[in-house]
């Protein structure tokens, strides 16, 4: 079954989508059938996610923050994918991001993961998350 934002029911992808949904202001701001900008394709599985934030031009972020999205590669998550909201941030004695608490949706079930980060060339490696996004600050920004 699909929900009100066109993403399947129970899966990672409308999970976030109600999610980001709230966090902004009006109704069904965020949904896979309208893209901010089209002809842009629709946000599809939470595989496709990255490609579709790249495309747009929404950055990945170096230091996640509470809100922001987590995509999972399709070759650390289920074949179509992953995605999940940073719930929680953890720093370190010296300021520099510890782990992140993120809530996703794994068979059919909300789960809250911590994964322990740490730094590299690019910014953080948190666990198998392969990317963070803030969805909702573009959203955001495209209404001013």
């Amino acid at each position: 079954m699909i929900d009100e934002w066109c993403f399947y029911i129970d899966y990672s992808t409308s999970y976030v989508a109600s999610r980001l949904n709230s966090a902004l202001p009006g109704d069904d701001t965020f949904n896979n059938n309208s893209p901010p900008v089209l002809p842009e394709p629709a946000w599809g599985h939470a595989g496709d996610w990255a490609a579709k934030a790249d495309r747009l031009r929404i950055p990945r972020m170096k230091t996640p923050t509470e809100g922001h999205v987590a995509w999972w590669s399709r070759a650390d998550a289920p074949a179509y994918g992953r995605v999940g909201i940073v719930e929680q941030v953890e720093l370190a004695g010296d300021g520099s991001v510890y782990s992140v608490t993120v809530s996703t949706m794994i068979d059919h079930r909300v789960v809250v993961e911590i994964h322990t980060c740490a730094p590299t060339s690019d910014g953080l490696q948190c666990g198998n998350i392969g990317a963070f996004f803030d969805i909702v600050g573009y959203y955001r920004d495209l209404e001013r």
